[in-house]
């Protein structure tokens, strides 16, 4: 297996470096090269970006993780979308709250900008939540094909960590006050059991402990509550399902998700996916 190539920017603030605490259990039970990206303009200090990148990269080196990095001129989004497409990257991760450039993330602008393009899967985590290892993994669904554009970037992860992945769905009201599209594919009266042990079969035909898993609320409190309560140290679900999820990282679902997801969250858009790791 070839190392999983991950591009982290960072702004020079303690809330944007809490993406490498986060991403530990990734860097220490996979082979994987992080690249260290900040993005600085004429108002930035050039010398401190370049004492804290390396600070960090020696940091990382001392774990034994293969880290480089570097800082470019320009706005954050853009050149955070063009290094993470031109150079090939695994996975983008970043934390929602930095300051600069990643103030917004998620918020405004840039994460419009990132996510919207984005090719690859993206790890998010907000100061805050808790760090732990990566053994339960939540892995949020609705029943449609979109949302289950995730499963190879789950398979790639839960296998070699030895995780075990709780198949959610959650069971909506009949409708969301304030946005009649998010009607649930699954009414609250609908079994889930059939599909949800379909999707268990699959994944477990792949090597990977599946259990079925239902919630009650909306989505983002349903996702969030349900993993909490089994202490899960990842969330992975697409930015484009149906029902709940339609719209997560695009409305109120997801700065609830954010807010209030103990974990970290991966996230795949799934227009012109690639699977996280290369062969």
């Amino acid at each position: 297996m070839h190392p999983v190539r991950i591009l982290v920017p960072v702004d020079g603030s303690e809330e944007s470096e809490s993406i490498l605490p986060a991403l530990m259990p990734l860097l220490r039970g996979l082979p994987a090269q992080v690249a260290l990206l900040q993005v600085v303009d004429k108002s930035d200090d050039l010398d401190a970006a370049q004492r804290g990148l390396h600070r960090l990269s020696q940091s990382l080196l001392a774990e034994g993780i293969l880290a480089s990095h570097r800082t470019e001129w320009g706005r954050p989004a853009e050149e955070i979308e063009y290094h993470a497409r031109e150079e090939g990257f695994d996975l983008l991760a970043m934390a929602t709250h930095g300051r600069s450039g990643l103030r917004r993330v998620l918020m405004g602008s840039i994460a419009e900008t990132v996510l919207r393009h984005a090719s690859l899967p993206v790890l998010l985590t907000r100061p805050g939540a808790r760090v732990g290892d990566w053994r339960r993994i939540v892995l949020a669904l609705d029943g449609s094909p979109r949302a289950e554009a995730v499963f190879p970037d789950v398979v790639q992860l839960a296998r070699p960590l030895g995780a075990t992945v709780h198949a959610l769905t959650v069971n909506l009201p009949a409708y969301l006050m304030g946005d009649v599209h998010h009607v649930p594919l699954f009414p609250p009266s609908q079994d889930l059991l059939p599909y949800l042990n379909g999707v268990c079969d699959r994944l477990t035909a792949e090597g990977v402990l599946t259990l079925p898993a239902t919630a009650d609320g909306t989505a983002a409190s349903g996702i969030a509550r349900y993993a909490e309560d089994i202490g899960a140290g990842l969330i992975a679900c697409t930015t484009h399902g149906r029902s709940g999820l339609a719209r997560l990282f695009l409305g109120s679902v997801a700065e609830d998700v954010l807010r209030h997801a103990p974990c970290p969250l991966l996230v795949r858009r799934t227009v012109h996916a690639r699977v996280l790791s290369r062969h």
